[in-house]
């Protein structure tokens, strides 16, 4: 087989990674009443916490409008794949802020929200189990799933939010997430979903293109780049197969398909988000950046677009983001990384309007049976 120069495969290695309180402070002793005034009108960031899957305790802010007025509409955000934070970011090494800054503009607009670390988060290592059985077990698909339910009904359950207009906000993989806990509440489904950058084909399609557009970049060698690509493929359909990962994968891969995600790459290899889609009965909105390199507009939207206005009788927004990343950074082409920055103004208008105006009252019961 052909190797790669180990400075390579450290670049290919980063490549193909998983497809990756606000603390109650008393007034000052010298405010001044319009200090004062200016302290009362700024949103207020709690920290709660909640019980997952497997009794594991979970952490997580919540954010809720300012005055006291009440009770808020709210909106669980999920953040995209890998050890992803609450923020959306997975530190040290790459931070967007994306979802603390849709939680702010939310709170802005009289929308309460709560975001949490996920189980894979670092922020939760102390909680990760040591043998690799146990560890597959810990994250598998289910539990990111039943997470995200006990985190919605926490917040619903939370004083000051009105339970009947409690969204869901999924980014990336938080969008799948979001399908298939709607899919799994049936009838007690949340009343609103915004899906942000989430694709409708299932992941092994997008995985394998994502693949396909970084190895010309990354690998010069003509044959190296086809061995790379029949080791994927094989990866891919053994695990829909039978749930094995082939122990001869290039070393590039290897990040890709840690035994400990096993379970996950299963999810992503079989659940049809268009089939997802088509079965939620309440409003969507889809959110996607134009020059996402992750999920195209061209070959991931349309199915989930074709899937949600299917719907009969049911709602469905769909607002693209011209100049957009993957995480709703302006960006001049899809090559750039779109990171760093502020999120788009236009993807918050797009998102807090739509929420505003779908939770503004408590909504008719969604009926999946």
């Amino acid at each position: 087989m052909t190797e790669t120069h180990p400075a390579h495969r450290r670049r290919l290695a980063a490549a193909f990674g998983a497809v990756a309180l606000l603390l109650a402070q008393g007034p000052a002793l010298s405010q001044t009443p319009e200090e004062a005034a200016t302290e009362k009108a700024q949103p207020r960031a709690v920290e709660l916490t909640f019980t997952g899957a497997g009794g594991i305790e979970l952490p997580g802010t919540l954010v809720l409008p300012a005055g006291e007025e009440g009770p808020f509409p709210g909106v669980l955000l999920l953040p995209g794949s890998g050890p992803t934070d609450r923020d959306g970011n997975q530190p040290p090494m790459l931070r967007t802020d994306l979802l603390r800054q849709i939680a702010d503009d939310l709170a802005s607009r009289g929308v309460a929200s709560f975001r949490f670390d996920k189980r894979a988060a670092h922020a939760n290592a102390g909680l990760w189990p040591r043998t690799p059985d146990e560890v597959a077990a810990f994250f598998a698909w289910d539990h990111f799933v039943q997470d995200a339910e006990a985190a919605l009904r926490a917040l619903g359950a939370r004083g000051g939010i009105d339970a009947s207009r409690v969204a869901v906000l999924g980014h990336s993989e938080g969008g799948l997430i979001a399908l298939a806990l709607a899919d799994r509440m049936g009838k007690h489904a949340p009343p609103a979903l915004v899906l942000a950058g989430t694709t409708g084909r299932r992941l092994d399609h997008v995985i394998r293109d994502q693949v396909d557009r970084l190895l010309p970049l990354q690998v010069p060698d003509a044959a190296l780049r086809e061995t790379i690509r029949k080791d994927l493929d094989r990866a891919i359909d053994s695990i829909r197969a039978d749930r094995t990962i082939p122990a001869d994968l290039h070393p590039a891969l290897a990040s890709l398909f840690n035994p400990s995600s096993l379970d996950v790459l299963y999810a992503y290899f079989t659940i049809e988000p268009a089939e997802l889609a088509s079965s939620y009965k309440g409003p969507v909105l889809v959110v996607q950046g134009k020059h996402d390199a992750q999920v195209t507009v061209d070959d991931d939207l349309p199915p989930l677009k074709a899937a949600l206005i299917g719907r009969p009788g049911v709602a469905t927004r769909i607002q693209l983001i011209e100049n957009a990343s993957h995480n709703f950074k302006k960006v001049g082409s899809p090559n750039e990384p779109g990171f760093a920055g502020p999120v788009a103004p236009e993807a918050l208008g797009a998102i807090g309007d739509w929420l505003s105006e779908t939770l503004k009252s408590p909504p008719a019961t969604i009926d999946s049976d």
